[in-house]
C-alpha cells in the first residue's frame, strides 16, 4: 500500500468513529430528554409501587433511614438542609438496575433534576406526588378488597384501581379475582359477555294464555337495544313492560342506559347507574328483571318501517310482495309502504332506522312487579268477575228453581222458630219447679216435719 492508501484508511476509520461518537451522543441526549420528562411528568401510580423509594423532605437536621418494605421493595428517606448537598445523598441511593421513584416537592426536584439525568442517562426515574398507606396484617389487606367490591360489586381490576388511591399491598389482584370469584352476588348475577347469537325465527302460538313468554329487540341505528316481553294472551293482548330495558353496544363495551330521548337523527341517553336486566338479556345470562303492566294495540307502529302485530289475524303486503294472511305474533320491516287490514302504513325516512333481534338470554326472573292499574288489568279483572256471576248463576240453577229453594227456605225457617219456643217453654218449666224445691226446703223444722195450720184445744177436762 501507498501512502494515499494508507491515509485514506486511516481518515475511513476517523470518519466511522466520529459517527459511532455522535450516535452515542445523540443516544445519551435522547435519554436525557426522556429522563427530564419522566421528571416532569406525575407517576401513574404511587410511591409504594415501586421497588427503589426515594421520599426527600426538607428539615432542619439532616437524617438517613432505609427500610425494606414487602421483602422487596427498598424504601430510603431523607431529610435534608442544605440543597447543594443534595444531589451526593440521592446518588448513593439510586438503583441502576430498577425503576427509581421520587417523592418530594418541585422545589427540591428542581435542584436534583438535571444532575440525575446527567449522571445516570440509562436508569428510569419517576417523580410521584402520591404517598399512600402500606397495609401489611393479611387480614386487613382482605377486609379492604372486600369493603371495596361490596360497595359496587365491580370487576375485580376496578377494585384494584380504586384502592390504590389511599392503600397499597402485593398480590392486591391475585386477592381481589379471588374476592369476586367467592361473591355470591357477582356468581348469581354473571352472564356471558360473548354470548352465541340465536337464529331468527317465528313466534310460536301458545295454546293458553300465559304459557310461555316471547321478547322482542327493538334495535336503533345498532346502538340502542330495547328489549320488551309479551304475554302473548288473544284475550287481552298483555304486554309485561320491562323496567330498565335499554342497552346501548359502545365498541366492545355494553352500557346500561336509561331515560332515552328519541330525536329526528339519534336518540340520547343517560348512563344508567347500576346494571339493569338488559345486561343479562344481552349477553346470555339469567336475568333478572321488573315488569310493569301494559298495553299493546293489535296493530301497533313501532317506528318508520317496523310494525309488530300482536296476536291477531291480518291481511299483510309489504312493498312489493304480493298479500299475506298471518294469526298470531308478527314483527314486520318494509322499506317503503305497507298495507294491513287495509290500511296504509309508510316509511317516511325510506330506511330501516331498527332492525329485529333475538334475546341472547332464554331464562328471565321476575323480581318484581309494579302492580299498577292498567287496561289490561282491569280487563283481567272485569272477566273474572263476570265468571264468578255466571258460575253462581249455573250453580242455583243446576239445584233448581227459585220458588222451590224459597219454599225450603220458609218451612226451614218456621221448624227453626218452632223449636226455639219449644226450647223456651222448657226452660221455663224447668226453673220454675227448681224454686219450688228451694221453698218446700225452707219451710222444713228441727224434727224433719212441715207444720200445717189448725186449732188449738183449751178446754180443761
Amino acid at each position: 500500500m501507498n501512502a494515499a492508501q494508507i491515509e485514506a484508511v486511516i481518515q475511513a476509520a476517523l470518519n466511522n468513529h466520529e459517527m459511532r461518537l455522535r450516535a452515542e451522543f445523540a443516544n445519551q441526549i435522547t435519554a436525557v430528554k426522556q429522563q427530564l420528562q419522566s421528571l416532569r411528568i406525575e407517576a401513574p401510580e404511587s410511591l409504594n409501587c415501586y421497588r427503589n423509594q426515594i421520599i426527600l423532605e426538607e428539615a432542619e437536621q439532616p437524617l438517613r433511614r432505609h427500610f425494606i418494605v414487602f421483602g422487596t421493595k427498598n424504601r430510603h428517606i431523607i431529610r435534608f438542609n442544605n440543597k447543594d448537598a443534595l444531589f451526593g445523598l440521592v446518588k448513593e441511593v439510586v438503583n441502576v438496575d430498577v425503576v427509581n421513584a421520587i417523592y418530594c416537592d418541585l422545589s427540591a426536584l428542581a435542584c436534583i433534576q438535571h444532575a440525575l439525568v446527567t449522571e445516570f442517562p440509562a436508569t428510569k426515574f419517576w417523580h410521584c406526588k402520591k404517598f399512600v398507606n402500606d397495609i401489611t396484617d393479611a387480614n386487613e389487606q382482605k377486609e379492604v378488597i372486600i369493603c371495596e367490591h361490596n360497595r359496587a360489586h365491580r370487576a375485580a381490576q376496578e377494585n384494584v384501581k380504586e384502592i390504590l388511591q389511599d392503600y397499597y399491598f402485593p398480590n392486591m389482584s391475585k386477592l381481589a379475582n379471588e374476592v369476586v370469584l367467592n361473591c355470591k352476588t357477582c356468581t348469581k348475577g354473571k352472564y356471558n359477555r360473548h354470548p352465541k347469537k340465536q337464529e331468527l325465527g317465528i313466534t310460536p302460538t301458545p295454546s293458553y294464555a300465559g304459557e310461555m313468554l316471547h321478547i322482542d329487540i327493538y334495535s336503533t341505528d345498532k346502538k340502542l337495544k330495547q328489549f320488551v316481553k309479551r304475554s302473548p294472551s288473544s284475550l287481552y293482548h298483555t304486554i309485561l313492560q320491562l323496567k330498565e330495558n335499554t342497552v346501548a353496544e359502545c365498541n366492545s363495551d355494553v352500557l346500561a342506559v336509561t331515560d332515552c330521548v328519541p330525536t329526528t337523527y339519534a336518540s340520547f341517553c343517560k348512563l344508567a347507574t347500576h346494571d339493569n336486566c338488559a345486561r343479562g338479556l344481552h349477553a346470555g345470562s339469567t336475568a333478572l328483571c321488573e315488569t310493569q303492566a301494559s298495553h299493546l294495540s293489535p296493530i301497533t307502529l313501532i317506528d318508520d318501517g317496523v310494525i309488530i302485530i300482536n296476536e291477531c289475524p291480518a291481511k299483510v303486503s309489504t312493498d312489493d310482495d304480493p298479500e299475506i294472511v298471518t294469526n298470531g305474533s308478527h314483527l314486520n320491516t318494509f322499506d317503503r309502504v305497507a298495507f294491513i287490514n287495509g290500511t296504509k302504513y309508510s316509511n317516511q325516512s325510506e330506511a330501516i332506522r331498527k332492525t329485529p333481534g333475538m334475546a341472547a338470554s332464554p331464562l328471565l326472573n321476575i323480581i318484581g312487579h309494579d302492580p299498577t292499574l292498567s287496561m289490561p288489568l282491569l280487563q283481567r279483572i272485569n272477566h273474572q268477575n263476570l265468571e264468578v256471576i255466571q258460575g253462581f248463576k249455573e250453580e242455583v240453577k243446576s239445584a233448581g228453581t227459585t220458588d222451590t229453594w224459597f219454599a225450603v227456605g220458609v218451612g226451614a225457617s218456621l221448624l227453626i222458630s218452632c223449636s226455639f219456643l219449644l226450647i223456651i217453654m222448657l226452660r221455663r218449666r224447668r226453673d220454675a219447679r227448681e224454686i219450688q224445691q228451694v221453698v218446700e226446703k225452707f219451710e222444713l223444722t228441727e224434727d224433719g216435719h212441715i207444720p200445717k195450720g189448725g186449732v188449738v184445744n183449751t178446754v180443761k177436762e
